[in-house]
């Protein structure tokens, strides 16, 4: 895949969250991402977990024109555990819109990626899903700045003092 600069990647299938409620809150077109996805059985059930840059917000003045690969808006945002949150919701996607449950997980160290986990099923994404199985690429670096997959990002380094 085409390496593309900060703003310009992945646009058309950014993912849409409007995520709110104890002292959380995450709002806007994210194109930043990376996916990883488990199947099911009858292989149409998805197990989705998406590590997201939170600093990947569409601006004003990017070019926002296709429909996001899916939509979610939660506003009971509960702890469940140190930096982990339980969010009920309505997802829309290809499917239309349905009430879905989603974990929001932040980390305890310093960083820019959420991540957030989810069932669903192929059909919500419509003939897009397969973006979620293509997307596992490093996030687009930006200018002057290294590629780096976001699992690394989920790393917290080990220090030692000399």
């Amino acid at each position: 895949m085409e390496n593309q600069t900060h703003g310009e990647s992945r646009l058309g299938s950014g993912i849409d969250l409007d995520i709110t409620g104890n002292g959380l809150m995450l709002t806007g077109r994210f194109v930043d991402w990376e996916s990883g996805v488990l199947m099911g059985p009858d292989l149409d059930q998805l197990q989705v977990r998406l590590a997201i840059d939170a600093t990947s917000v569409a601006g004003d003045t990017d070019r926002v024109t296709d429909a996001p690969l899916f939509s979610f808006r939660g506003r009971n945002a509960s702890p469940v555990g140190k930096g982990i949150y339980q969010v009920q919701g309505e997802f829309s996607g290809a499917a239309g819109e349905h009430p879905l449950q989603v974990q929001l997980e932040t980390l305890n160290e310093h960083s820019a990626l959420f991540l957030l986990s989810f069932q669903a099923e192929k059909a919500d994404f419509g003939a897009e899903w397969t973006q979620l199985l293509s997307n596992v690429v490093p996030f687009a670096p930006r200018e002057g700045e290294p590629a780096k997959p976001a699992h690394a990002w989920l790393t917290v380094p080990a220090l030692a003092a000399a």
